[in-house]
């Protein structure tokens, strides 16, 4: 009859429904042990590859410190490409946190984070704050994960000797804007848009000369939709680019929204 039918429709439901979670925890633990079982001896290969530039082991000749120097460049390669995996399941399955903070601040550990890797291409990282700026309302992790990625893509695509300014300002709406501008090679204006995709790149001689998964800049582009903003960039080829994000005041987000899903 209709009520069996619809009684063995609904275990049925109920069993798919378990069977996905189930694939999920599976899908996250497998997520986890990668990030452990890549994460940890790569910290190991990076310190120990740096002691050894460094001079701590004894003087290397010019071969020596070529090789060694492509290592470190290759193990750092597979390090991001795992915490670029790691960041995008977690931010098409998480949820974001909401509390107030102070942007600037999170801006500064972002750059400080990636301060080591701007020295070694001889690049400097420079913050311009306007003074009493409000407080925002944010995911403090995710968004720095935005400023690093933003950072990140500028030092990889910068030349030694310039410079990656990061501003942030107050505007005359709900919204405070940052800017992270470079002075590296550019984006053509008909790819402005596309680079907010997954995997996208502008090129196939960008990801062999430059690296990356084409993750970073659609992470970010998720997150900041996330928290009720925008961003886009303004580039022209060989004019350096300027990515912008705008990031809601701390008044301009209703209580009942601190806890959302990302989409």
């Amino acid at each position: 009859n209709l009520y069996s039918s619809l009684d063995q429709r609904a275990k049925a439901l109920e069993k798919a429904y378990r069977e996905l979670e189930d694939n999920d925890r599976i899908k996250d633990q497998l997520l986890q042990n990668l990030s452990h079982e890549l994460s940890t001896p790569l910290t190991h290969v990076l310190g120990y590859m740096s002691l050894l530039i460094d001079g701590h082991f004894g003087e290397l000749n010019a071969e020596q410190l070529k090789t060694s120097e492509l290592v470190i460049q290759k193990s750092q390669r597979i390090a991001d490409l795992v915490k670029d995996i790691i960041a995008a399941h977690s931010t098409s399955s998480g949820t974001l946190d909401f509390a107030t903070a102070r942007l600037e601040q999170v801006a500064t550990l972002a750059a400080r984070s990636l301060s080591g890797k701007a020295e070694s291409a001889n690049i400097r990282i420079l913050l311009r704050a306007q003074p009493n700026l409000p407080s925002v309302t944010i995911d403090r992790v995710k968004i720095t994960e935005v400023f690093e990625a933003l950072i990140d893509n500028a030092i990889k695509f910068s030349e030694g000797g310039s410079s990656i300014e990061i501003t942030i300002v107050d505007t005359n709406s709900p919204m405070v804007q940052v800017s992270v501008r470079d002075e590296g090679i550019g984006i053509p204006p008909e790819e402005h848009e596309r680079i907010f995709r997954r995997f996208y790149q502008v090129d196939g001689s960008t990801t062999r000369q430059f690296g990356g998964t084409g993750l970073g800049l659609a992470i970010a582009a998720s997150v900041i939709k996330g928290h009720g903003g925008k961003i886009w960039v303004e580039s022209e080829v060989g004019q350096g680019a300027c990515f912008f994000f705008t990031i809601p005041k701390a008044t301009s987000l209703a209580p009942v929204d601190r806890h959302k899903a990302l989409a």
